[in-house]
C-alpha cells in the first residue's frame, strides 16, 4: 500500500530546539500538519531551510512493507533508518 499527500507550505519557522529546530506548516485542503526536521534530515532530502519554502508543495508519500518478526518482536536487521512503524502487536 501507498498514500501521497500533497502538502501546501504555508509557514516555514525556526525554533528554540536545539534537535529538530525546523517547522514547515502546511496545508491539504482544510487539514493542517506540522512537521518538525533536523538539519540532517533537511540536508538529506537537499532542502535548503529558507522562507523560500513558503508556498511551495510538498509531496509525502508512505509506503508499506513487511517486517520479520523474531522470538519476541521484530528483527531489527530488516529495518532500515528512514523506517517508521505505526501501530504494531
Amino acid at each position: 500500500m501507498e498514500l501521497e499527500k500533497e502538502l501546501l507550505i504555508e509557514e516555514f519557522k525556526v525554533t528554540r530546539i536545539r534537535n529538530t529546530p525546523y517547522v514547515l506548516i502546511a496545508k491539504d485542503g482544510s487539514y493542517k500538519s506540522r512537521l518538525t526536521f533536523d538539519k540532517e534530515t533537511l540536508r538529506k532530502y537537499r532542502i535548503e531551510p529558507s522562507l523560500d519554502l513558503v508556498g511551495k508543495t510538498l509531496v509525502v508519500t508512505l509506503k508499506s512493507r513487511e517486517l520479520k518478526y523474531g522470538g519476541g518482536g521484530f528483527y531489527m536487521g530488516n529495518v532500515d533508518p528512514d523506517d517508521l512503524l505505526i501501530g504494531g502487536g
